[in-house]
């Protein structure tokens, strides 16, 4: 054996650590497996029936959420994009037409007001 051989087979030796663990604590390590298998077996369908109801509980609380947060719309909109562009546009267009009603508004509004003044002081 040459050197790479045998530090390969150090590192091997060192990964799974066959030179620390006795017989003993494998023979230890093994009935204890055993033993706790027995164990699992005897209350899985306590746990399983646990998990069920965990699980349910969890969906329903999903469902809650998803129902309040309307996503289900929202990837119906990314979904189809051309009905988001057309959305879009109605919404900014609409928008568009408030801003420009309510400064039409505001600008009546100041020249009533203020009209005759400014009338009478660029003209006198």
């Amino acid at each position: 054996m040459n050197q790479v051989d045998q530090l390969k087979q150090a590192i091997e030796n060192i990964a799974s650590k066959q030179h620390v663990i006795s017989a003993e604590a494998k023979q230890a390590q093994e009935k204890f497996d055993q033993s706790s298998t027995t164990a699992k077996e005897t209350s899985k369908p306590k746990q399983l029936s646990v998990a069920m109801e965990n699980f349910n509980e969890s969906v329903t609380i999903l469902m809650k959420v998803f129902a309040k947060s309307r996503f289900d719309e929202v990837m119906g909109m990314v979904a189809n994009p051309a009905k988001l562009i057309v959305l879009n546009f109605f919404v900014a267009f609409f928008r568009g037409v408030g801003f420009i009603c309510g400064a039409l508004t505001v600008l009546y509004m100041l020249y009533s007001i203020f009209g005759e003044l400014l009338l009478s002081a660029l003209f006198f």
